[in-house]
């Protein structure tokens, strides 16, 4: 009986390869209508949490006369898509992180002074090499 290699080389190298697929999101949604309702000058902390929702940082002053002065706000979320593809000789793996962030800077009368946004989370790709 002549015992053929191709057949076993196939089966080996399908049950030693695997591919796999993984998405990763953390933080609440950050959304541009909402970020845009924000408006400077008029818009307050409480505005900024209705619409916002509760911040992930609160920054506070390093001011020695007001050391509890609510700063700032700052709002992220992570998305990252990872991609790997184990075989019997060979693996390579791709992991893609983005970033959604917003800051919300208020004077010391809780009026938002200022917004800062970058919203990345939609251009996290799946790849492999």
């Amino acid at each position: 009986m002549k015992l053929s290699l191709s057949p076993i080389a196939l089966c080996l190298g399908l049950l030693g390869s695997s591919c796999v697929l993984a998405n990763t999101t953390d933080g609440i949604a950050l959304e541009q209508d909402p970020v845009d309702q924000v408006l400077p000058g008029i818009s307050t902390r409480a505005d900024v949490t209705r619409l916002l929702g509760p911040p992930d940082e609160i920054i506070y002053s390093n001011q020695e006369h007001n050391p509890l002065f609510e700063q700032a706000y700052r709002y992220r979320r992570r998305k990252t898509k990872q991609t790997a593809l184990f075989l019997l000789i060979f693996s390579t793996f791709r992991s893609d992180t983005r970033y959604d962030r917003v800051m919300v800077f208020f004077d010391e009368a809780g009026i938002v002074e200022h917004v800062g946004v970058e919203l990345e989370r939609d251009s996290t790709k799946y790849e492999l090499l």
